[in-house]
């Protein structure tokens, strides 16, 4: 299964022109909530090594980084996946109801 398909959510509203369809387009809250925590532990812990490394003085090592290379790892697949999938649910809209997009 693909966790970054967007759930898609909107409103058809009849206009002048024709009909404007708003459009929302958010992570499943699972994934949501599992990558609030990945972050925040990922990124508290990058912090904590850095923190470390100064107060003792001690000299930095690259395995210091991991928890940072984990949070940013967590951070591009998240917004490349999801980025990636919505613009193949606008595609796909656009498609299937012969549209415009307009951003505001």
């Amino acid at each position: 299964r693909n966790s970054f398909i967007p759930i898609v959510i909107g409103q058809i509203q009849s206009s002048t022109d024709g009909s404007i369809i708003n459009v929302r387009m958010r992570l499943h809250l699972f994934v949501l909530a599992f990558i609030i925590v990945w972050l925040g532990l990922t990124g508290s812990a990058g912090i904590g090594f850095i923190v470390a490394n100064i107060v003792t003085i001690k000299p930095f090592q690259v395995v210091d980084l991991i928890p940072m290379g984990m949070f940013a790892a967590g951070f591009f697949l998240t917004i490349g996946g999801f980025k990636f999938e919505s613009n193949k649910a606008k595609e796909y809209l656009q498609m299937l109801f012969n549209a415009e997009i307009y951003y505001e």
